[in-house]
């Protein structure tokens, strides 16, 4: 079995690294909200175009959806705009896609499926035989009933999994 990695790409930038991630930049918990606390996590945030315009971070975000085994979307939009920017323009390899839409209509969550489908580029249908019966699922998950918390918390298995599921 593969090494186990969890990769997590905000497009939009963050409003400050986790003291972990970069310890002078890093902010603590509970850090004051101040003048300039305020303006330098302002910085750090990039608008659609901002994002679109700097070629070298699209092209390493498409080559990452490509290549995920697993992609999430905790507390996403799926907004079209946001969706383009995802779009590798090749089969992505992921073997399982989840998100969260909370509260969202059952037909709403319909079409966003219909939005990610061709930015996946792949069958995500599933067939297995249970009894008598052949069982085909979708492993193109969006939970309306789930915050991202608990996403990823039901699904934390399928998320840190790595490796070849035919057990080969």
């Amino acid at each position: 079995m593969g090494s186990k990695m969890l990769r997590i790409i905000h497009p939009y930038g963050t409003i400050a690294s986790l003291p972990w991630q970069d310890n002078s930049r890093g902010l603590p918990f509970g850090f004051p909200t101040n003048r300039p606390n305020l303006l330098m996590m302002a910085s750090q945030i990039k608008t659609f175009t901002e994002r679109v315009e700097d070629a070298d971070a699209l092209l390493a975000l498409k080559k990452e959806i490509a290549e995920a085994n697993v992609l999430m979307f905790p507390g996403f939009s799926y907004h079209e705009l946001n969706l383009r920017i995802l779009d590798p323009g090749c089969e992505c390899a992921a073997r399982d896609v989840f998100g969260t839409a909370f509260k969202i209509s059952d037909h709403n969550v319909e079409e966003i499926k219909d939005q990610l489908r061709p930015i996946i580029r792949r069958s995500l249908a599933e067939s297995r035989i249970r009894g008598a019966a052949e069982v085909v699922t979708e492993r193109l998950q969006i939970r309306t009933d789930l915050r991202c918390a608990e996403l990823l918390q039901e699904y934390s298995r399928s998320l840190f999994y790595s490796g070849d599921r035919s057990g080969s």
